[in-house]
Order: structure tokens, then sequence, then C-alpha cells
């Protein structure tokens, strides 16, 4: 009976231990676990940031890898509000390099403001947006990036408010996002729709090209046709004066000429009228022939 007390005694004394032995195989594994999780943990915060690192309630920290293969030198942020991109989020010298990870800090601030603004004049003007039924537009926020190369792309309508965590890819000359969407929990990427904008783009340019192009021929056609017709009013012009100056230059020879005429008609007058004198007898030659006579002489 001893005995069978003993080999009990040493059976539950095993059992017990063979019972710690195990939890504490059990529990190693959740422990290294943890660890590998305060490590990344750990990881991310020694990440790089892109704008100023802060909090608040429109601060936007988005987990951004470079994934364009190439190193991004400017990075900026604009909403439809402003009128030109501002400074460079990133420091100088200090590239975005391919493949890095960095947090992006967006401040909202001015998005938020502008959708209240927008809100307390519709809502002030309640009777005239009844009238023209015109929809309240969100400010469109678009992100700009510039490679070492000097080659900037803009990636439209940056979702901040959809990601968490995801990648600035580049293919097909055009810059977009990938990313896990939060309100989905579906992948996500914005490379369609920045190929259909800048399908759009390269259409309008080729229009607006094109639209100029065809100004600029009537312009010119325009010119020439005005020059044509200066030109020929000018020849017209020049050969009106020259006809005129032709027919002054035959008016003035028929003048000289009908003077010359005239002048020798009376210089043929003049030599008649001298000739007729010089052919009358004169009256003293007559008288002295009487005389003899008279004096009663025959011969």
């Amino acid at each position: 009976m001893k005995k069978k007390l003993v080999i009990y005694t040493l059976i539950g004394a095993l059992c017990v231990g063979n019972m710690f032995g195990c939890g504490k195989k059990e529990t190693e594994p959740a422990k290294k676990e943890k660890t590998k999780v305060e490590k990344q943990e750990k990881k991310e915060e020694e990440l790089k940031a892109i704008g100023t690192e802060q909090e608040g309630d429109n601060i936007y920290k988005i987990k951004l890898e470079n994934k364009t293969g190439k190193n991004i030198t400017a990075f900026t942020i604009k909403d439809s509000t402003m009128d030109a991109y501002p400074d460079n989020m990133l420091e100088e010298n200090d590239a975005f390099s391919s493949e890095e990870k960095r947090y992006l800090y967006y401040d909202a601030s001015n998005v938020v403001n502008a959708e209240n603004t927008e809100s307390t004049d519709a809502n002030s003007t309640d009777t005239e947006s009844q009238e023209t039924d015109t929809p309240a537009t969100e400010p469109q926020v678009d992100v700009q990036i510039t490679f070492d190369d000097g080659a900037s792309y803009v990636l439209t309508a940056f979702p901040y408010e959809d990601m968490k965590e995801g990648s600035i890819c580049f293919a097909d000359e055009v810059a977009y996002f990938e990313y896990t969407s939060v309100s989905s929990k579906e992948d996500v990427s914005t490379k369609e729709a920045e190929l259909n904008i800048k399908a759009e783009a390269e259409a309008k340019a080729q229009a607006e090209a094109e639209a100029k192009a065809q100004a600029e021929a009537e312009a010119k056609a325009k010119a020439e046709a005005k020059a044509k017709a200066e030109a020929e009013a000018k020849a017209q012009a020049e050969a009106a004066t020259a006809q005129q100056q032709k027919q002054q230059q035959q008016q003035q020879q028929k003048q000289q000429k009908q003077r010359q005429q005239q002048q020798q008609q009376k210089q043929q007058k003049q030599q008649q009228q001298q000739q007729q004198q010089q052919q009358q007898p004169s009256s003293g030659s007559s008288g002295s022939d009487d005389s003899c006579v008279g004096d009663g002489l025959v011969y």
C-alpha cells in the first residue's frame, strides 16, 4: 500500500512537471513574436520623415515606399485652393531613395478649413443654393514628385484619408499609388486613372496644338492676302501714277510741239513779210525818172 502511494505521488509530480514544461514551450513562440513585433515597431519609428513630424486632428501619417526605381529629390503637396506647389518637403541633399520607406506627415488643415468655409457659405446662401442646385466640391489634393533626372510627375487626387501604408510607383510614364484601402480593405492602384488623365491631357494638348496651328495658318493666309491686296493696290497706284505722268509728258510734249509750230509759223510769216517788202519798188526811184522826162530831154 505504501509502495502504491509513493508510486502515485511520483507519477503526479512527473505530470505536474510535464505540465509546467509544456506551458513553458507554449509561451516561448509568443515571446519571440512579441519581440519581433517590438523590433519591427522600433524599426518603423526610426524611418525618416517626409515633412514635419507632428500630431493633431488634421495630421495624417502615412508609411510610403519608393518603388519607382528612381531617387525622388523633391516631394510636395498642393490642394486646389493653392495657386502653386509649396516648398519641397524633403531636406536638401536628402533624396527619397528607391526601395526606401519613409513616413509622410501631411497637414490637411488647409483643406478642412476650405471645406468648412464652403459649408458656411452654402448655409448662408441656402436659398441661392436651392435655386442653382450647385453641389459643393471638396478641394482636390495632388502630389508632385521630382526625380534626380529633373523630370516631375503629378499623382492626382492623393487619397490621404484612405491610406495608412502604400507605395509610389512609376510605369508607362506615369507615377501612381498602390495601397490597401482603409475603408474597403481592398488593394487599390491609381495607375489606370493616371493613364486616363495623361491621355486626356495629351489629347487636349494635341487639340490645342492643332487649333493653334490652324489659327496661325489662318492668320498667315490672312496676312498673305492682305499683303497681296496691298501689293496689288500699290501696283495699281503706281500704274495709275505712271499713266498720269505719261499723259502729262505727252501733254507737255504736245504743248511744246504746238509752241514750236507757232514759233515756226511766226518766223515764216515774218520772212514772207520781209520778202514782200523787198520786192516792192521804192517811191524815190520813180520820181527821178519823171523829172528827167520833165526836163524835155529827148534822145
